[in-house]
């Protein structure tokens, strides 16, 4: 499994710098070698200590359309300035909009209309531009002896991607109001406002609650994938444990700063791809795995009859099968069930046909033991809710267990207190810490001479 830092940055290559001699004659080359050897430096030290994000300011102010601006432009939904500030790129290249005196290269018209029906989202990006060397075009004209860095500003209507910074973005959707052909006075032309409620912007409002502020870089990083039934994957954020996944990977930020996780779903037949690799971990809804329809609320299994064990067995054991090849490449499987509703002799297909057969640790035993899911990073004596059978854990470590009750408490769904729902947290944090250390370890013995970095 490729360290996601490497795959998503630049890939690893050595620092090469000038030869600096007696004699040595300096050139337009040679002196781009001598300054591109600092510049790349500067960029990998940003990389790894940093995340890309907003340095300071880069604010959004609503303004009226600009004197010089032409007439089609001038009716456009509204016009923004964006304020001076600096952001870093995931390049580590730093893109700064300065408080010069040309301010109109920070306004820009929302060009986006909204859509005939239903709503759209616009989102406001900066890049970085590598500036180009510009020649003279006469013998007269004289060479420049610095060149400006440059930005670039951009309005998408889907996500930015990892080489792009969000300042801004407004969900719009068509109201009469904003029907601005022939209207007049100068608060119908704005079209979008500055939101009423910051922390909750309504539609054709400014939303800056977005912005990623620029933070230290984790070592630590993960990658989950929730198995979904096919033709159920734009629905994936009704299912449970992709919620509390989500909830856990969003307490991390704070409560374990140096990991991160990123939670996708993924439906059953992607798993036999070799894309499946690429996930640290894949995690299963053994309750919503057994009911054909995906809700909110999941039919209780406590009713299962022993001519259901079969239909039990035969679903567990296509799971199985096209687990397969993800775990014989090292993957690590999670299954989430509700203990109460799992029978034996469901319990002992479970273990047959989705965990081959596998010895499972329980929490006495991973005491005993010492084991590192109950002492990296936090310590665990006793269980955060009171059961014994909450986690249980392979011997290898390849498979993990853990009931309803603990991924439902990541995401305070329970009425709990708060001290039992940080310590559901942590326990969850170290059982990603579990999964990262055996991945790092089987990483950091791998022939990566044929690893292909994007």
């Amino acid at each position: 499994m490729v360290d996601i830092r490497l795959s998503s940055r630049s890939p690893i290559s050595s620092l090469q710098r000038l030869n600096v001699y007696d004699g040595l004659s300096i050139n337009a080359s040679r002196w781009a070698i001598a300054h591109n050897y600092h510049r790349h430096r500067q960029n990998i030290h940003f990389q790894a200590l940093f995340e890309s994000g907003i340095v300071c300011g880069l604010g959004i102010h609503l303004i009226e359309p600009p004197e010089l601006a032409e007439s089609e432009y001038r009716q456009s939904r509204c016009w923004i300035e964006i304020q001076p500030g600096i952001a870093i790129d995931n390049q580590g290249n730093p893109i700064i909009l300065d408080i010069g005196p040309d301010r109109e290269k920070r306004t820009f018209p929302v060009e986006v209309s909204p859509p005939e029906y239903g709503s759209a989202t616009v989102y406001i990006v900066l890049s970085f531009v590598e500036p180009t060397s510009e020649r003279p075009t006469s013998e007269q004209e004289k060479v420049k002896d610095t060149l400006q860095e440059q930005f670039r500003v951009d309005q998408l209507t889907s996500p930015p991607d990892e080489h792009q910074v969000e300042i801004c973005r407004i969900k719009i959707k068509r109201v009469e109001d904003n029907l601005l052909e022939g209207s007049s006075g100068k608060q119908e032309n704005l079209g979008i406002s500055l939101p009423k409620n910051t922390l909750f912007p309504q539609f054709n409002e400014l939303d800056l609650s977005h912005r990623r502020p620029v933070r230290l870089a984790p070592n630590k990083v993960i990658k989950i994938g929730v198995l979904v039934n096919q033709g159920h994957s734009d629905n994936s954020s009704d299912l449970p444990l992709y919620q509390n996944l989500k909830a856990l990977s969003a307490c991390l930020s704070s409560l374990y700063p140096e990991m991160r996780c990123h939670v996708e779903s993924v439906t059953e037949d992607k798993i036999q791809d070799s894309k499946a690799s690429a996930y640290d971990l894949l995690c299963l809804d053994f309750v919503y795995f057994l009911n054909s329809d995906q809700k909110k609320v999941l039919l209780p299994l406590s009713g299962l009859e022993n001519n259901q064990d079969e239909k039990v067995r035969f679903r567990l054991m296509e799971i199985g099968r096209r687990l397969g090849n993800y775990i014989d490449a090292g993957g690590r499987v999670l299954l989430d069930t509700a203990l109460e509703t799992v029978t034996n002799s469901v319990q002992g297909v479970i273990l047959t046909e989705l965990f081959c057969g596998s010895k499972l640790m329980t929490w006495s035993k991973l005491k005993a033991e010492e084991h590192p899911i109950l002492r990296e990073p936090f310590i665990f004596g006793a269980p955060p809710i009171a059961s014994e059978e909450l986690l249980k854990v392979s011997n290898g470590e390849q498979f993990i267990w853990i009931s309803g009750a603990l991924s439902a408490t990541w995401r305070g769904a329970s009425e709990m207190k708060r001290e039992d729902i940080r310590a559901a947290q942590e326990l969850g944090i170290n059982l990603l810490q579990l999964v990262w250390r055996q991945r790092q370890i089987t990483y950091l013995g791998k022939d990566l001479t044929d690893v292909k970095q994007n």
